[in-house]
């Protein structure tokens, strides 16, 4: 582990250095001074500055704002040259797509420009697809927040704004036009695999099951979520991170593939042959279910891990969770305030590090016992983990995780590759898909819906608890140092943590 502290050293630099944007170009001064020192503490000092400012200067260089060519910043044009940056999503009275600025201009001479808007199409407009060009001469309306059935008041523009999204259009008819363009190489693949997607999602939309087993089953398989009930049911019910597209679906993915290819023995040859084999399907479904940050961390987890069998080679889990952080952050930083790579994350290394220290503290004989233990444990130690920021960000806590992590998640293992190997029938044989997804399939969702609502409606199925900033670091300073005093055993970090804990409750 020591000789691969740097790893660790230059991600949390690197990310402090996106949290202090400008100010971190500060520790430029220092760093001649200390490389030209021979001690090595001050080398990894000069190495941890250098993270910071590289952290700050890419967060500073990739903010579309400072951009001279932005939108935002030209003023307003009569004309914009738009590309659809994804298939438009259905919604109640509209179709809602990201879409990017190529160009803006008064009358017929257009400049080029740069950023992202999001796009409202009427249902009476005709309907672009991902990579089509459109030229409108509507007006830019910016984002505005939102009070929610809550009460509360939800920043929409600055959720929007963290992805780089400054101002919406609302386009019908009479507003825009579509040009024509020759795709690029990767348009025509990405449009493959949206045509794909909205093949598949139309064979669940229609294969006789009821809407509430439809959308968990688009939302196991696809990734794609909607506005159905069931989903609130599995988020009071602490399990709706079954719903979205992360490691363990693309496990179960792979474990698929893999299997049809076990006729390939252990010779060298063979094994990087099944690796390429394997590794194809899984980046495509992934690119399938949207790429999001938990399936592409999963993703890079999965190719790691291959490489390394390939090659013999032990792979250290936290070791590549750091790299592959770094990776996505350094390609695009505004990740670091993404919901949902954090949660990924942070649910991972709990797994890895926390899982085993909890559920080696009972050791049943019992199979069944052991199985229900290894859940537990499992799920105790993702939540403890996320726990800082589903409180933060949230402020809710789902009561009964444990409960449905034991009696509903275990049925994830049987409904996805089910789910799976019926998507891939419905392609070759769509009346026995059919029947096989109307009758087996929708009975096991049914099984989980009500696993679910059942939960969902028990006495004080949610507990409400916000806590700020200040507070949420101390929380993960709390399991931190919790963390190390049971791994090492040490009084004195027991005491330490005790005391954060304390300064947690005073400060929350």
């Amino acid at each position: 582990m020591r000789s691969f502290s740097p790893i660790y050293c230059f991600l949390f630099s690197y990310v402090s250095g996106l949290l202090l944007h400008k100010a971190g170009l500060l520790f430029l001064l220092p760093i001649l001074l200390l490389l030209l020192s021979r001690q090595k503490k001050l080398q990894s000092l000069a190495l941890c500055c250098l993270a910071v400012c590289l952290g700050s200067a890419n967060y500073e260089l990739t903010d579309p704002l400072k951009n001279p060519k932005h939108y935002i910043l030209a003023g307003t044009e009569s004309y914009t040259l738009l590309e659809v940056c994804e298939e438009p999503e259905e919604r109640a009275r509209t179709f809602r797509a990201k879409a990017m600025v190529l160009a803006c201009g008064k009358d017929s001479i257009l400049e080029e420009r740069c950023g992202y808007v999001q796009c409202y199409f009427t249902k009476d407009a005709p309907l672009p697809h991902y990579g089509d060009h459109i030229l409108t001469w509507a007006d830019w309306r910016p984002i505005e927040g939102f009070t929610g059935r809550d009460g509360k008041y939800f920043d929409y523009a600055g959720f929007m704004a963290n992805k780089g999204i400054y101002a919406q259009l609302f386009l019908s008819a009479q507003n825009f036009s579509l040009k024509e363009h020759k795709l690029s190489p990767w348009q025509n693949f990405k449009r493959g695999t949206n045509s794909l997607r909205a093949r598949l999602r139309l064979f669940w939309e229609s294969c006789g099951m009821n809407s509430s087993e439809s959308a968990v089953a688009k939302a196991l398989i696809l990734g794609e979520r909607g506005s159905d009930p069931i989903e609130e049911a599995y988020r009071k019910s602490g399990i709706i991170h079954v719903l979205a597209v992360s490691g363990m679906h693309l496990s179960i993915f792979a474990c698929m593939a893999a299997a049809t290819l076990s006729f390939l023995g252990k010779k060298r040859w063979q094994r990087w042959l099944r690796f390429l084999l394997v590794l194809m399907p899984v980046w495509g479904y992934a690119v399938l279910t949207g790429m999001s940050p938990s399936v592409c961390r999963a993703a890079y987890m999965f190719t790691v891990v291959g490489l390394g069998d390939c090659l013999k080679r032990k792979v250290n889990t936290v070791r590549s969770l750091a790299i592959s952080a770094l990776l996505l952050l350094l390609i695009k930083p505004a990740l670091l305030y993404d919901t949902g790579f954090l949660l990924s994350y942070t649910a991972v290394v709990g797994l890895t590090l926390l899982n085993p220290l909890i559920s080696g503290l009972w050791n049943p004989k019992n199979k069944i016992l052991r199985f229900f233990k290894d859940l537990s444990a499992a799920s105790l130690a993702a939540q403890l983990a996320t726990l800082p920021i589903i409180l933060c960000v949230f402020g809710n806590f789902p009561t009964y995780f444990l409960i449905g992590n034991c009696l509903v998640a275990p049925l994830v293992n049987i409904a996805l590759p089910l789910g799976i190997a019926i998507s891939v029938l419905s392609l070759l044989w769509s009346t026995a898909a059919g029947v096989l997804a109307s009758y087996l399939m929708d009975m096991l969702l049914q099984i989980m819906n009500l696993g679910a609502q059942t939960i969902e409606r028990l006495p004080a199925a949610v507990a409400h608890f916000s806590i700020s900033l200040p507070a949420a670091i101390l929380l993960c300073a709390v399991v931190i140092t919790g963390y190390m005093a049971a791994k090492k055993r040490s009084a004195p970090l027991i005491r330490r943590s005790l005391s954060l804990l304390l300064a947690f409750l005073w400060l929350g």
